[in-house]
């Protein structure tokens, strides 16, 4: 085996618990009784909402991304896997991702219930939810990955040596910028 590859590229320092967020802005607003203030908060929160949903879909793809990547490469160790030999439930490695799935439905909803807006997130979001959640299952929550060789890809497109380039590039980009949303430009690469 040839130097070690990180399990974590440098994503984790600019990403929270979506559901913690997601969890405490709603605290914030339904604690409100009257419909105007509960109006006005979520309007007030709204900016927020769209961009954290944003970051933890960029996240998903990016750790896609970062396995597309890492698998066209010769065997190495994984560094930094903190799930590697834990005993960890579907359930509990799914949570994060269920919700997120769950919320892309409950969005357009609050925000026509409070803001009288339509807003539908792109389709784009439930296509990479849904093969990261693929993704995460197919590899067991991680806690048998050592090597780059033991990470499993759901169906992804074929990617070439200048596409592989380019998701490196935007990987390394995205994590020196802290802006994680320009992995979802490159996203048509491994996503139909």
């Amino acid at each position: 085996m040839t130097e070690k590859i990180k399990f974590d590229p440098g994503f984790n320092q600019y990403v929270q618990s979506f559901t913690v967020n997601i969890g405490y802005i709603y605290g914030e607003f339904k604690r409100f009784k009257n419909f105007s203030q509960k109006q006005f908060q979520f309007q007030r929160f709204y900016a927020t909402i769209r961009t954290i949903l944003e970051k933890q879909i960029a996240f998903s793809l990016g750790c896609m991304l970062w396995a597309v990547y890492i698998k066209a490469q010769p065997t190495a160790e994984i560094e930094g896997n903190h799930n590697l030999g834990t005993e960890i439930s579907q359930e509990d490695y799914c949570k994060e991702t269920d919700f997120t799935i769950n919320y892309l439905d409950q969005i357009p909803k609050d925000t026509e219930y409070y803001l009288h807006l339509a807003y539908q997130p792109p389709e784009s979001y439930y296509k990479i939810m849904n093969k990261y959640k693929e993704f995460i299952v197919l590899n067991d929550g991680f806690v048998n990955t050592k090597t780059n060789d033991d990470v499993k890809l759901p169906e992804l497109k074929s990617v070439s040596e200048d596409d592989l380039k380019k998701i490196k590039e935007t990987i390394d980009e995205a994590i020196s910028s802290g802006e994680l949303a320009k992995m979802l430009d490159i996203a048509d690469l491994i996503i139909d």
